[in-house]
């Protein structure tokens, strides 16, 4: 193609009148231009792909900050209350081990696991709330009481099987103007139970409902 160009571009200038066209010098400065083209090009991509990843590295950035991002009150109740210590030797939980802020309450989940298998540890501190503290509520339960602790908050504490092999406990506890809530299940997500026996029995609940890091 260039040498039928340059044939062209000899045969216009032997038959009009001299224009001072330099063949050579007109082929040899389009290539120059093709190549500057084609390195724009190339380059406007490559700086594109650059700009997209830097972006999509800083909305991941700040997203992972914003997942890993508590507040005052989460950090104090994840710094002060250490579900290990409440826990029997042998038994682990797995989990964020840590206070999350939701709707209307600061809750802590975990998978407490031992030989026997798991169950399904929840821990809430609700924010401020009114609560009357009684058995009348709850429905179906194997047992049920209520307890006036030495530092005169009130708790409730019931125990379900129901259906039998599948156990639930709950002890809520009211400390001042807010509610502690500690609920242990052995109910699969199946619908069948993930364990012989409870891993935890409900006066050691009541223990971690007490707990003065929940009560702050």
């Amino acid at each position: 193609m260039d040498r039928d160009l340059k044939a062209l571009l000899d045969t216009a200038v032997r038959v009009e009148p001299s224009l001072r066209i330099d063949a050579a010098a007109v082929l040899a400065d389009g290539r120059r231009r093709l190549r500057r083209r084609r390195l724009f090009t190339v380059g406007g991509v490559a700086l594109s792909v650059i700009a997209v990843a830097v972006s999509a590295v800083f909305m991941a950035t700040r997203h992972a900050d914003r997942i890993a991002a508590q507040s005052p009150r989460e950090r104090q109740l994840s710094a002060t209350f250490l579900l290990a210590d409440h826990l029997p030797n042998g038994m682990t939980a797995s989990g964020p081990n840590r206070f999350v802020r939701t709707e209307n309450a600061y809750e802590l989940h975990a998978e407490l696991t031992d030989q026997l298998g798991t169950a399904t540890l929840d821990i809430g501190v609700t924010l401020p709330r009114p609560w009357t503290a009684g058995c009348e509520q709850y429905h179906r339960v194997f047992w049920c009481g209520v307890f006036l602790l030495p530092d005169g908050s009130r708790l409730v504490a019931y125990q379900s099987e129901d259906p039998p092999g599948m156990f639930e406990f709950l002890v809520v506890r009211q400390v001042g103007d807010h509610i502690v809530s500690v609920r242990l299940s052995t109910r699969g997500t199946d619908g069948r139970p993930t364990r012989p026996k409870p891993p935890l029995t409900i006066h050691q609940l009541i223990g971690i409902a007490s707990s003065p890091a929940l009560s702050q």
